[in-house]
């Protein structure tokens, strides 16, 4: 065996990995607005904002150490297209004042995907509810190894006010 045939075999793995991951990096870090996720957000807030709901309810936990209040369900009310009531779900009892700026609408949070993308966050990730088109999961982190600013939303159980399944009326009541 030549010498220089086993430097390469030793030193050929760690290499193309290393290169494999820098060129993976590098695409995640092109974002483009023309982008699949720019183009998945315009299409989704498209179809969202089709459906024209000003009032209804839906379950949010905010993931973030910022917060204070790190993963607790909390049934978000909105009316004419801004929030106008916050109460955890478990006991019914209002949010405090200082957690409200937390807790977004969903125009809020397409905006907030959106202000990623300008950014070019090093994470973005979203998945929106099937039929009515929200971003029912998000992760935003602008610097993969600060832990701080990362957040992240969980939202569900999204019912239109006058719905038979609607909740508003637990949230108010």
């Amino acid at each position: 065996m030549r010498p220089s045939s086993r430097f390469w075999r030793t030193v050929r793995a760690p290499v193309v990995l290393t290169l494999g991951a820098a060129l993976i990096l590098a695409g995640c870090s092109l974002l483009e607005p023309g982008s699949a996720l720019q183009d998945d957000l315009t299409a989704r807030r498209g179809a969202w904002e089709s459906l024209g709901y000003t009032d209804f309810a839906y379950t949010m936990a905010v993931r973030c150490v910022c917060t204070g209040i790190v993963d607790v369900p909390t049934r978000v009310t909105v009316t004419n297209s801004g929030s106008s009531a916050l109460a955890f779900v478990s006991s019914g009892d209002p949010v405090p004042a200082e957690y409200h700026s937390w807790y977004l609408t969903i125009d809020q949070l397409f905006d907030a995907i959106q202000q990623a993308i300008d950014d070019k966050a090093e994470l973005i990730s979203v998945v929106y509810h099937p039929d009515l088109h929200y971003p029912s999961s998000v992760v935003i982190d602008y610097s993969l190894i600060q832990v701080v600013e990362e957040v992240g939303y969980e939202i569900s159980d999204l019912v239109p006010a006058g719905s038979p399944s609607s909740t508003m009326e637990r949230v108010h009541g």
